[in-house]
């Protein structure tokens, strides 16, 4: 007979045909849609489900707690929760996945064994971190930051998690008539750090964000006749640095390539000009650049890969040829016949357009190699020190700040080449969290001001970017990214007179992450088979570093957990710089994740070979385990294989972060594991098992909650199949479609974890 209660067929939700496994996750999920509250408690509120009202009852109102004075009972010191394992010791009449009351749970004599645990982890009751994955508590999708503040304990902070998931409603804003005025946008804005207060500035700056309509438009993209007959002449005279197989596409291809990189790719890297950019003007190079990274987005790899070097030919011919002229200068007989150097004397620095769009086609086909197939990975370090000698000649260490009265003309050429060298600052440090190499542009040497709203930068016209200039007074004041990171790096805020771009944002935690990286590295920490740990003080002021830097993020109107928003995906991108920050400060894994190589053996190896030692448990990984199921919450929240099939829109430090979520999960769970099998539940601190018991539910959420609910695990195997389950989900994330190579690696490296770990599973091997 099959062990187990007898599984039965359950109707699909009667609103969206979504199927469930369990009659009472199908309830559950229908009140998502119906909003209906069963479970009233006597001071009038209502609750979704039971467990909630239990937990209100005994926080709000002491209910199930002993009297003050009372003898202690037996059972004082134990949970109001069990384990599926020790309730089927107690009662085996009851089934393992109902939710248990106080009262119920007074009532069952519980084993000897357990009777001196402080506290028993509940894999099957919900915890106080449930708004990580709750399809209710759509209104909480950031941790705050003071979740990550180690002063204070995080299972004190999880129970107050409530009072932010139900917050008081906002009144509609009133206009100078009278009248209420409904915004328009239906996303949930992200939570705010306590004291966060927007200014004027900041709520006209929101009401201008929310109106402002998509400034792609056909014309953006569209490849005239004339157009390609000149890019055709090009390719002509170009033929003997061309490759042999490549032709230039139709007008209609490239047209349909350059639209998915406007409505893809520009939209992560913003630093070319929509409102100002023609294809008629634009430099050859860049367009064939940009047609290149838009084929990968269509799928035509093998087209976009033939555009690729071709663009790089080009890309190389002109720093040939600039190479040449140098050289005739330096040899000519006149001593006064010098290199023209770029203007520093006009109000802005003036960069020339066709040395700018060269750069700017170097950074696309960069970024192209850098996350491409092996051999073309190989190329981009070159690519990257002819990259770096073009942005430094290009006043990286130069300040651009603007001065008032600036015409948009002007203000648009200096945005531009500002942004351009914020990207590559950026694309090097990717570089240096994807191959494990320095980056080739330190912070110190970055004397420009951080980039502009998105608001200001997609304005269309130049009148429209007066009006915005005049009706956000103060809001686009210039702002040092050296002065700002410092600020940051000392825990300082940021946002008080005004707040940081999106872009800003972004630039600001790769400037954090650059410091952690070069803390690591002068600690010893990438040195092979050296497990470093910072000191207690260092890692505090990164903490609260990141902590300011969060701050930021959540008082910046452009910041969203949604990569699909109209406000764009840069506040989703940082999270994961964020997220990627947390676990390098805090994890003492060896540095085994390298992308140079099509076969990332190292990963493989170290859990094939089971050489790998447990990460150290401490109160700074717990944070870094919590962004972590953070991190999963969000795909789980969406739909697992949703996001499988959708994610190609995402940018790749999502595949980067997300693969070291997993590593970090996967040895902590284990360094747990070991711990439980040595010395039992208790040697587990609070803080360690709210992390545990959200994850445990977040999985339950997902297909895979048969393969984890086993009443025949004990403690310790649990933990070694919740460290299969969450791997195994996010192999299936990255097992859909995918752009560029990377994504395709972290899959498969993933999936060969998960089958490592589930054979240890079924062999009852332990590490």
């Amino acid at each position: 007979m099959p062990k187990g209660r007898p599984k039965s067929q359950v109707a699909p939700c009667r609103f969206c045909s979504k199927q469930f496994k369990r009659q009472k996750h199908l309830q559950r999920h229908e009140r998502t849609h119906t909003r209906e509250k069963p479970y009233p408690c006597e001071c009038g509120k209502d609750y979704a489900r039971q467990d909630l009202l239990v937990r209100h009852q005994r926080l709000d109102h002491q209910i199930g707690t002993p009297a003050s004075g009372s003898p202690p009972t037996p059972y004082d010191n134990v949970s109001p929760h069990l384990a599926p394992n020790d309730l089927t010791s107690c009662s085996t009449n009851m089934p393992s996945t109902q939710p248990m009351s106080e009262s119920t749970v007074s009532n069952l004599t519980l084993p000897s064994t357990f009777q001196t645990v402080h506290s028993i982890l509940d894999f099957q009751s919900t915890s106080g971190l449930d708004f990580l994955w709750d399809e209710a508590a759509t209104t909480f999708d950031f941790l705050p930051s003071v979740f990550f503040n180690t002063n204070y304990p995080l299972s004190d902070l999880t129970d107050r998690a409530e009072l932010h998931i139900n917050p008081a409603p906002v009144p509609p804003a009133i206009d100078a008539y009278g009248t209420p005025q409904i915004t328009p946008e239906i996303e949930v804005q992200p939570s705010r750090a306590p004291g966060i207060v927007f200014n004027d500035n900041d709520a006209l700056l929101r009401r201008a964000l929310v109106a402002t309509s998509d400034a792609a438009s056909s014309w953006l993209w569209t490849i005239t006749t004339t157009t390609h007959s000149s890019l055709l002449h090009t390719v002509l005279s170009k033929a003997h640095i061309l490759p042999k197989e490549f032709r230039l596409p139709s007008r209609h291809a490239l047209s349909r390539y350059l639209e998915s990189y406007f409505r893809a790719f520009d939209n992560h890297l913003p630093f070319v000009h929509r409102p100002t950019f023609s294809t008629k003007t634009a430099a050859p190079e860049l367009v064939l650049s940009m047609a290149a990274v838009g084929a990968l987005y269509r799928f035509e790899h093998p087209r976009g890969y033939l555009l690729y070097f071709a663009a790089k030919a080009l890309v190389d011919d002109q720093i040939a040829q600039r190479s040449d002229h140098v050289v005739s200068h330096l040899t000519a007989r006149s001593p006064e016949d010098r290199v023209a150097r770029f203007s520093m004397t006009s109000p802005t620095i003036y960069i020339p357009k066709h040395t700018l769009q060269t750069i700017q086609a170097l950074l696309v086909l960069l970024t192209m190699s850098s996350w491409a197939d092996s051999p073309i990975v190989r190329d981009s370090m070159s690519m990257a020190g002819k990259l770096a000698m073009l942005v430094r000649e290009a006043a990286l260490s130069v300040d651009d700040e603007r001065p008032d009265g600036l015409a948009w003309e002007a203000w648009v050429r200096n945005e531009e080449r500002r942004r351009t060298l914020f990207v590559a600052y950026v694309l090097f440090n990717l570089q240096s969290i994807a191959f494990s190499v320095p980056p080739m542009v330190l912070s110190h040497e970055v004397v420009l001001c951080l980039p502009s709203t998105e608001i200001e930068w997609n304005a269309q016209t130049a009148a429209e970017w007066e009006n915005l200039r005049l009706t956000n007074v103060g809001a686009f004041e210039e702002r040092c990214f050296q002065e700002t990171l410092s600020q940051v790096l000392a825990g300082k805020s940021v946002y008080e007179h005004k707040t940081v771009s999106a872009f800003g944002n972004y630039v600001l935690i790769h400037g954090c992450y650059q410091q952690i990286f070069f803390e690591r590295q002068a600690s010893g920490g990438f040195l092979p088979f050296h497990r470093s740990t910072l000191r207690p003080d260092v890692v505090r002021i990164f903490e609260g570093a990141l902590r300011a830097w969060q701050n930021s993020w959540e008082a910046t109107a452009e910041s969203t957990l949604d990569p699909q928003s109209p406000k764009g995906p840069l506040g989703f991108n940082a999270t994961a710089l964020l997220r990627l920050a947390y676990i390098r400060l805090n994890s003492n894994l060896p540095p085994f994740r390298r992308f140079d190589d099509i076969e990332p053996s190292p990963i493989i190896n170290m859990f094939a070979n089971a050489t790998s030692q447990a990460v150290e448990r401490s109160v700074s990984v717990d944070r870094a385990i919590l962004q972590c199921i953070h991190a999963l919450s969000i795909p789980v929240r969406a739909g697992v294989a949703y996001v499988a099939r959708t994610q190609v829109d995402w940018s790749i430090q999502h595949a980067l972060c997300n693969l070291e979520c997993a590593l970090l999960l996967c040895n902590w769970l284990e360094s747990v594991a070991c711990a439980v099998e040595s010395s039992g539940m208790a040697t587990l601190r609070e803080d360690e098992k709210e992390p545990l018991a959200a994850l445990s539910s977040l999985v339950r959420e997902t297909e895979l909650m048969d393969d984890l609910l086993n009443i025949q695990d004990g403690y310790a195997v649990h933990f070694r199949r919740l460290a299969w389950c969450t791997t195994k989900l996010w192999a299936e994330i990255f097992s859909g479609g995918y752009v560029f190579e990377i994504s395709h690696l972290v899959g498969t490296t993933l999936s060969d974890i998960a089958d490592i770990l589930e054979q240890r599973l079924l062999g009852g091997q332990i590490r």
